[in-house]
């Protein structure tokens, strides 16, 4: 007979798999593939989404093809915008930044250029509604508080309900890891250039996602833009769990869970072994 112990500690090792896989809504480790998203006047390139070319006046942006709850979420993704050019905001050349959106109004939803980040509107094109946007800015704008920050929209306006200052430049052309977290009350926002996700938040704001997008369920993307100032905008990976997550999502294999597999289907081994021979 195999051991009682045995079999109760592979059911937890079973139990803490099933777990992560179920919170662990939306992965991807790169685009090689793009099942489940919408690219809009987006491509792949070199395994990672190109959003902007770095040329003037473009837009774009991915979403995912299902909506998720959005009352608790977890997400991560790991950006590089390089090759700035373009017209100074009188710091440095180099524009207009990224922004992670939760949004109802599509999967194929894609807002203004330049300083829209292809979430707001310009131009004619209108921004996208219902919804709520982290943004992670790189140019100064007349509304803005500096040329590198990160800010929270609501519904495709670009006056931000809070702001934070980050030291290094978004557009230096090394890979950014950034955060969003949501626990049904505050959002928070966390950024790192090593893929190491800070302690403490950069950004924190209350907010009501469900009354802000007039629902709980939402498509989840990213957007970027180019204007007059210019960079290569990519996004090299993503994860968003439905579920908030307290130590966040993660964008690559965590070593851990594959040792856990290891040893689960290894004492799931001894005991069925165990079981006939005896």
């Amino acid at each position: 007979m195999s051991s009682p112990r045995l079999s109760i500690f592979a059911l937890c090792i079973l139990a803490t798999l099933a777990g992560r896989a179920e919170a662990q809504t939306v992965l991807y480790r790169d685009f090689t593939s793009t099942t489940g998203l919408s690219l809009n006047s987006a491509q792949v390139s070199n395994g990672a989404i190109l959003l902007a070319q770095n040329q003037q006046d473009r837009s774009g942006s991915f979403f995912t093809t299902s909506s998720y709850n959005v009352s608790g979420f977890s997400a991560a993704f790991e950006f590089r915008i390089s090759s700035p050019g373009g017209i100074s905001d009188g710091i440095a050349a180099g524009a207009d930044g990224l922004a992670f959106v939760i949004q109802r109004a599509g999967a194929t939803a894609l807002g203004g250029s330049g300083e829209a980040l292809g979430y707001g509107a310009r131009g004619g094109t209108n921004g996208i509604g219902n919804s709520v946007a982290v943004e992670f800015d790189t140019f100064k704008n007349s509304w803005d508080p500096d040329s590198n920050h990160i800010g929270i929209d609501t519904n495709g306006n670009l006056t931000s309900l809070a702001t934070a200052g980050v030291s290094s430049a978004f557009d230096n052309g090394t890979n950014w890891t950034v955060w969003v977290d949501y626990n049904g009350t505050v959002l928070e926002v966390r950024a790192s250039q090593n893929g190491v996700r800070p302690t403490a938040a950069l950004l924190s704001q209350s907010i009501n996602i469900a009354n802000t997008i007039g629902g709980s369920t939402a498509f989840v993307g990213v957007t970027g833009a180019t204007g007059s100032a210019f960079g290569k905008h990519e996004v090299l990976s993503f994860a968003f769990s439905d579920t908030y997550l307290s130590g966040g999502v993660s964008v690559v294999p965590e070593p851990s869970t594959y040792v856990l597999f290891a040893l689960g289907l290894g004492f799931i081994g001894v005991a069925c072994w165990r079981r006939r021979r005896g």
